[in-house]
């Protein structure tokens, strides 16, 4: 009776490979920055990704922030001054401004694509919210090819 376990202890082995398996081919896809991201303008409400959220700040409030990252030729500093600024002052200004009136707030300093100071600023360079995924995601770099940072130098 013995070949009878043998089988069964294969079986298992196979399943416990197999299995497991097409899970993790799906983390693959999502790994194109998935990581909890605040919202720009409610910082209790959470989106999957970086993407999500600039995405919905777009459609929800008419504001392309990647846009305006690309026209200010962000870099990542730049992109992590800029994200931390909108945080801090959204947390300051969330409770008086409706969304509008906040949007309008956050858009002043980038009027006409403008590169205010605050984008100089290294006190900005210190992130506001703790694990901040947005921070990078403003970098004009980033939505080009990410495979030829080296190549890209050049041009």
């Amino acid at each position: 009776g013995g070949s009878a376990t043998m089988s069964d202890a294969e079986s298992d082995d196979a399943a416990a490979q197999g299995g497991g398996d097409g899970d993790w081919e799906d983390w693959g896809d999502a790994e194109d920055m998935t990581s909890p991201t605040r919202d720009v303008l409610d910082h209790d409400r959470m989106h999957d990704s970086a993407g999500a959220c600039l995405r919905h700040c777009k459609e929800a409030h008419g504001w392309d922030l990647v846009a305006l990252g690309k026209a200010l030729r962000l870099d990542i500093y730049g992109s992590i001054r800029m994200v931390n600024w909108l945080r801090k002052e959204v947390a300051a200004n969330r409770r008086a401004l409706e969304d509008d009136a906040l949007v309008k707030h956050l858009q002043a300093p980038f009027a006409a694509n403008a590169r205010p100071a605050l984008l100089e600023d290294d006190e900005l360079l210190y992130p506001f919210l703790p694990d901040d995924a947005l921070l990078p995601a403003l970098c004009s770099d980033i939505h080009g090819d990410d495979e030829e940072e080296e190549g890209a130098a050049q041009g």
